[in-house]
């Protein structure tokens, strides 16, 4: 049975700013002053860019979908390796190896826990807000990413770019405790998701409070 690098095996895989204009001498004191207010707006209400951009998480069945196109690709990949050595046997692993580390970006976790929530972090580096879906289970976090086609000339130049990673993104950890994935919240910023998974047991236990 060949098993992914990061611990799945073929079943588990399937399933699983513009510049102002010039100004006189006379405007530049109000001008100034307009500015301190805007800084100051901002420092006592960061934007929601400064934050992140929240992403819904999404079930677990509709991410079977990306794990069978990321499942079909490295298949497709190991079988064309196959046929470069004159479809000489006895390389299986070897060409889903290879395959997988061409056409996957492994997701790297980063997993903290206080006494309320875990927290998580996972990068992404590499992909859009729009490519990645995300499942939260009670004791597991699955990302999926799938880079998109580069639809205007304006893009070539990162498009190049992003040609030279990996196209798909695969990520499956477990966590430590039991969490609500109904009130867990994503934020994603410059290529990295963070998490924050409130545990299971805090909200029954703070229901058992204010029963008693």
């Amino acid at each position: 049975m060949v098993v992914s690098q990061c611990g799945l095996n073929h079943q588990q895989l399937a399933l699983a700013c513009v510049p102002p204009p010039d100004l006189r001498p006379s405007d530049a004191p109000s001008l100034k002053k307009k500015e301190s207010k805007m800084k100051s707006r901002k420092l006592s209400n960061p934007s929601q860019s400064s934050l992140g951009s929240k992403i819904s998480a999404v079930a677990t069945d509709t991410l079977l979908r990306n794990l069978e196109e990321i499942r079909l690709a490295i298949t497709r990949r190991a079988y064309e390796l196959f046929e470069t050595r004159g479809h000489h046997h006895g390389h299986d692993l070897e060409d889903w190896f290879q395959a997988e580390t061409e056409l996957v970006r492994h997701v790297s976790f980063g997993v903290s826990e206080s006494k309320n929530s875990v927290g998580l972090r996972a990068s992404v580096h590499g992909f859009g807000e729009s490519e990645l879906k995300v499942a939260v289970e009670p004791r597991r976090i699955i990302i999926a990413g799938k880079k998109q086609a580069t639809a205007t000339p304006a893009d070539q130049s990162m498009s190049r770019t992003r040609d030279l990673q990996p196209a798909l993104a695969l990520g499956v950890t477990g966590l430590p405790v039991d969490v609500d994935p109904s009130r867990a919240t994503i934020q994603f910023k410059a290529g990295v998701l963070t998490f924050e998974l409130p545990k299971a047991f805090a909200q029954s236990a703070a229901a058992g409070e204010r029963a008693a």
